[in-house]
């Protein structure tokens, strides 16, 4: 494994909890109650636990960019313009004017 490895509370948790499980101190259905898994998918998370380690445990998406994002420059330019022509709407208000405006239509994501 590369890296550095980092791991939410929730994630770190489990990996105490699966280690305990190696140590056979826990079974499979304890530590699918302690973690609010079914036993199915405590086994599934086990199996990948013992095949790749605590790196198995952090979302696998993890450091990617959203297949919708925007590219950095053009939200960035968008953003401006809006906070100059339409600073005086709340997000509710902007949605609609700005579609009426332009022929591209954006998320209310990307305008908050």
């Amino acid at each position: 494994m590369k890296g550095l490895i980092v791991l939410s509370r929730r994630e770190a948790h489990r990996g105490h909890v699966l280690e305990r499980v190696a140590q056979r101190t826990l079974t499979l259905k304890e530590a699918a109650k302690i973690m609010g898994l079914s036993y199915r998918q405590t086994r599934r998370v086990h199996k990948r636990w013992q095949e790749y380690g605590l790196a198995s445990l952090c979302h696998r998406n993890r450091g990617h960019q959203a297949r919708h994002a925007m590219p950095g420059e053009m939200e960035a330019i968008i953003l401006a313009f809006h906070k100059e022509v339409y600073a005086s709407f709340n997000d509710t208000l902007r949605l609609p004017q700005v579609q009426q405006a332009s022929a591209t239509l954006l998320s209310e994501l990307h305008l908050r």
